[in-house]
């Protein structure tokens, strides 16, 4: 038995918020001075995690999720890419109001915490 299978199931959102941020405190740690990933140059890196903090930027709009509360790099990091026109124009204007609309339907924990 794992020490997750001993959590609570209503622990389990908790458990994985905490799971998150210690990833993103890895990253923290490999982000070096720049304003990407690798330094001034946007590069593959930056493209994969730019649609994850589009992400984060819907759902810390519904609660505070602290997950980068620990990681000022990061945040840095994820203003940049938000900023940057290419990230905007990958997405339509209504990108926040489908992924709104996409936990609605799922019922999704997040929109229960919102409330």
């Amino acid at each position: 038995m794992t020490p997750l299978t001993l959590v609570s199931h209503s622990l389990c959102p908790y458990v994985q918020r905490a799971a998150i941020a210690l990833k993103f405190g890895r990253v923290e740690t490999a982000l070096g001075p720049g304003t990407y990933f690798a330094g001034e140059r946007f590069s593959l890196v930056d493209a994969v995690f730019a649609p994850i903090f589009r992400y984060f930027d819907v759902f810390d709009g519904l609660t505070d999720t602290g997950v980068f509360a620990n990681a000022s790099k990061v945040r840095a990091w994820r203003a940049e890419l938000t900023e940057r026109h290419s990230v905007k124009a990958a997405v339509g204007t209504d990108y926040s109001d489908l992924l709104r609309e996409f936990l609605a339907r799922r019922n999704a924990y997040l929109l229960r915490l919102a409330a």
